[in-house]
């Protein structure tokens, strides 16, 4: 009985399938770009503004060991 469940529902199955793996696909993408955008700030803040840590990670509501990370990031990309 199931298999002829399946086999009737076969297209909709396949098709919330495939809504399901794009909504996933969405989420992480924009997870993916907000991260850039704090990484960006944090940045911005310590290179350009020439912040300390501490007021980096009070200014973007972040620990200061995630701030030192991404500064440590971004000064190994710039080797």
């Amino acid at each position: 009985m199931n298999d002829v469940l399946r086999e009737f529902f076969k297209e909709e199955i396949k098709a919330n399938e495939e809504q399901a793996m794009n909504r996933g696909w969405k989420k992480g993408m924009e997870k993916g770009i907000e991260k850039g955008r704090e990484e960006g700030r944090i940045e911005t803040l310590y290179t350009d503004c020439n912040m300390s840590v501490s007021d980096i990670a009070k200014k973007v509501s972040k620990s200061e060991d995630y701030v030192k990370e991404i500064i440590k990031k971004i000064s190994a990309a710039c080797l």
